[in-house]
């Protein structure tokens, strides 16, 4: 990967961090090796992890799959 691709990766994982921030939903990056570079979405107030319409992985995301997921939801602090 070069330095442009990864400045650009961190980038878009800095604005998911943003977005799911103000939506009261966390982000990580999974900790599996099945799973490298996939994410998961956890709700702040009740500690859930969410789950994606990706049946090979049930509950992680993506980058694209929590960036479309996050764009669907509606602020959970307000």
């Amino acid at each position: 990967m070069t330095a442009l691709k990864t400045a650009a990766l961190e980038a878009r994982e800095r604005r998911l961090d943003d977005a799911a921030l103000a939506k009261g939903f966390v982000v990580s990056k999974t900790h599996s090796v099945k799973q490298i570079g996939r994410y998961i979405i956890v709700g702040r107030p009740a500690k859930m992890v969410r789950s994606s319409h990706n049946v090979a992985f049930p509950y992680s995301f993506s980058l694209e799959e929590a960036e479309a997921y996050l764009a669907r939801q509606t602020t959970l602090l307000s």
